[in-house]
């Protein structure tokens, strides 16, 4: 029972309750106090009401459980606090000590959006958002921000995610580095947009053969010629061409071994120009190896394998689509596409991380000096290959 004041001096939980005989109880108000920690970047608190029910969920890698949290951003501007569920996401990262979460606000945990400027710009209201550590963090950390960040400088045609740095905190316990994202989802394409999220379907490859992806796209290039001029141009009617080929390129560029099954989304909204869109996302396995076999997506391999080859290789038959995309390959190539701009991206947001690392890689078993390492090794692969 409060009857006074809670004299605190270290980074501490407080959660209170209004009881009253005969009532249900009020919500849980949960507040964080950090004191004394020193960060450099914005620092994110996510509070469970059940700190024993998050735990068993984290550890037990349980996905499909969302639980009622709060969210909270110190960012040295306003922040904001705000009610919550938290549940977890991703695949492999499951398995890792430093997992991926998911956040959705609703109007049963208090509010059904989030109204704040997180990104600097653009767009400002959020449904849900994405808490990701990711799988490169044993290693460089900033792999997938990094591909990212060269996305959003070479193009506005293809669905990117927005990141903010942050240092998490689970229930008062330091977690260490995290991005805030923003999530590849329907509301993600509807608000860049500008449509509803009910217009809007995202596919996931590999997309069902009875799909209308799948005959629209997919069979329409896997079973017609084309390098015919009309069968070109209904394909342009329905996907947009820039969107695909700027994808193309960017995931060939950043050598992604991981455009497997479920890292491929197609978007599209009937309140637009209704075409297909591609979007970027997932991007840990980057810049480690040059291109082979696994990771062409023109290669036959690919074809035979991969679900969005099956449309890409036949495209490339068409001579306006190869002029179209080796000229865009060039461009790109000769200016976001450089070494020099990879290396010099990569230095600001190590730059941004780098204050911050020895604490995360220490509350990992780890080093600041492997992360260095590991970060000079992504950079000598670039050099070595001649990339």
């Amino acid at each position: 029972e409060y009857t006074g004041p809670i004299y605190i001096d270290k980074t501490t939980v407080i959660r209170a309750v209004n009881l009253e005989e005969g009532a249900l109880p009020s919500r849980t108000l949960s507040l964080s106090f950090m004191i004394n920690e020193n960060h450099s970047l914005p620092v994110l608190s996510l509070l469970t009401d059940s700190p024993w029910e998050f735990d068993t969920m984290y550890n037990g890698r349980q996905k499909g459980v969302e639980l009622p949290a709060s969210l909270s951003l110190y960012d040295g501007r306003e922040g904001f606090t705000i009610g919550c569920g938290v549940s977890m996401n991703g695949e492999t990262s499951l398995v890792l000590p430093k997992k991926n979460m998911s956040v959705r606000f609703r109007d049963a945990y208090g509010q059904a959006t989030l109204n704040y400027d997180i990104y600097g710009g653009g767009v400002t209201e959020f449904t849900n958002l994405l808490l990701r550590s990711g799988q490169d963090f044993p290693r460089a950390i900033i792999r997938n921000e990094l591909c990212q960040e060269l996305c959003a400088q070479a193009t506005d045609k293809v669905v990117n995610q927005r990141s903010q740095y942050c240092v998490l905190y689970i229930n008062g316990v330091y977690s260490g580095i995290y991005s805030l994202k923003e999530k590849t989802n329907e509301q993600l394409y509807a608000s860049l947009a500008g449509v509803s999220r009910d217009s809007v379907t995202v596919m996931e490859a590999n997309v069902p053969l009875d799909s209308e992806f799948y005959q629209e796209v997919v069979a329409f290039c896997r079973f017609n010629d084309m390098s015919l001029p009309e069968n070109y141009q209904h394909f342009c009617d329905i996907f947009d061409v820039d969107s695909l080929i700027d994808w193309l390129i960017l995931e060939g560029y950043c050598a992604n071994t991981d455009v497997t099954s479920g890292n491929v989304r197609y978007c599209r909204s009937t309140e637009n120009d209704g075409k297909w869109r591609m979007m970027f996302y997932d991007l840990d396995a980057t810049f480690s190896e040059p291109a082979s076999v696994y990771m062409n997506l023109m290669s036959q391999y690919a074809k035979e394998n991969r679900q969005v080859s099956t449309f890409i290789v036949p495209l490339m038959a068409n001579e306006e689509f190869k002029d179209r995309f080796l000229s865009r390959a060039a461009e790109l190539m000769g200016s976001v596409l450089t070494v020099e701009n990879v290396f010099a991206e990569a230095d600001r947001l190590c730059a941004i991380v780098r204050p911050e690392v020895a604490r995360d890689c220490a509350r990992f078993h780890r080093s600041a000096a492997e992360w260095e390492n590991a970060v000079e090794e992504m950079k000598q692969v670039l050099l070595d290959y001649d990339w």
